[in-house]
């Protein structure tokens, strides 16, 4: 063979091997389906606290929509609807806004959660406002009920 024949194949391999590789890339996971999990605390009175979470998410393309079912206090939970979500790739994104209604005087709540996505599991960092004060936390969910197949 040819030198300049083997420095074309070389190049087209690398070609194909750079374009599967950005091609890879571009797939972005589907976090459609039901996922439970923890909030813990990493500022605020409830450091170190971890508190079960849901979330009730479907994605159409990019954008995820949805609810998150979060515990208030004790055991009483309050569902608040997700009003921006994306998935890029891996990475997922999402807030979440409404009322707590479960204590004695309902407080606005904010939720923002930044993550990273696998077919099964997720998790990440973010931030609560609650009543206009921030409060830090890491999440994790594994994914419980798939979407239903059509």
């Amino acid at each position: 063979m040819l030198r300049s024949h083997k420095h074309l194949l070389a190049r087209l391999g690398f070609a194909v091997a750079l374009f599967a590789a950005g091609c890879s890339a571009l797939v972005t996971v589907n976090v459609t389906g039901g996922w439970v999990g923890d909030v813990t605390w990493t500022s605020g009175p409830g450091a170190g606290i971890s508190q079960p979470f849901s979330l009730d998410l479907v994605q159409d393309g990019k954008d995820i929509t949805g609810t998150i079912t979060l515990t208030s206090h004790s055991t009483y939970t309050y569902t608040i609807d997700i009003t921006f979500g994306r998935a890029t790739g891996s990475s997922v994104e999402f807030t979440a806004s409404g009322v707590n209604d479960q204590v004695p005087s309902p407080v606005d709540v904010a939720f923002d959660f930044d993550g990273e996505a696998s077919d099964t599991e997720m998790s990440g960092t973010g931030t609560a406002n609650i009543e206009g004060t921030p409060y830090e936390f890491t999440w994790a969910v594994t994914l419980v009920a798939p979407p239903v197949e059509s």
